[in-house]
């Protein structure tokens, strides 16, 4: 129970270090703003935490230090999709709530308003992706088999961004493009992530339309 424990917490250092921030920006940040604002605020500062913690370990990251990180940090595939539906669900519960407060959508709302909308809505689809491609590769990494569980074209060792750009493609489209899954396992998550990610972009376009909305309003 300790060890699942362990992995659990150490797993996703950095998915852990931003759920830590966002949970201080959120108690830190003034109790006086606008209803929704706090917790829109404290995800960003969060999410900014990760992708930039994130990004920096994609550009450094040799195939050593993903092999590495596969055998010692990475945790269940259920993790991965039940963080992914906590992150995703509340940060658009709280857009929701923001979006009504601001009334973005009857032609009010300042430009302010717009820019920390999309911004959340830009930085949300990247984590993400992101988290599933940093899962993808310590899968792929991890893997005992001598048939990878994902076979990439061209013959060379993926990075991480290799799976970032497989992650996207699944979030984007729901298909897999060039890239093959050979694992049953992992054909469960990428199932998984499709509609997930379905429902995120369905969302996320109706959030869009009623920011036009509110758009054309302010220009009438």
């Amino acid at each position: 129970m300790r060890s699942r424990l362990s992995r659990l917490t150490l797993g996703r250092p950095r998915f852990l270090l931003a759920g830590f921030v966002v949970g201080v920006g959120f108690l830190l940040l003034p109790q006086d703003l606008p209803e929704g604002l706090r917790p829109v605020v404290a995800w960003n500062s969060g999410l900014f935490v990760y992708l930039v913690a994130t990004g920096a370990m994609m550009v450094r990251a040799t195939e050593a230090d993903i092999r590495r990180r596969a055998r010692i940090h990475d945790v269940r595939q259920w993790v991965i999709v039940l963080l992914a539906l906590i992150g995703t669900g509340a940060i658009v519960a709280a857009l929701v709530d923001f979006l009504r407060v601001a009334r973005i959508g009857q032609g009010a709302g300042s430009l302010i308003d717009f820019a920390l909308v999309f911004w959340t809505i830009l930085s949300t689809f990247i984590m993400l992706h992101m988290l599933f491609a940093v899962h993808y590769a310590h899968a792929y990494y991890a893997a005992v088999s001598s048939d990878p569980p994902l076979a990439f074209p061209g013959g060379e060792k993926p990075d991480y961004f290799d799976f970032l750009y497989f992650s996207v493609v699944v979030g984007l489209t729901a298909q897999v493009s060039d890239v093959v899954v050979n694992s049953r396992r992992l054909r469960r998550t990428v199932l998984v992530h499709g509609i997930i990610a379905f429902f995120f972009n369905t969302l996320i376009l109706a959030l869009m339309v009623n920011i036009a909305a509110g758009l054309v309003g302010q220009g009438g």
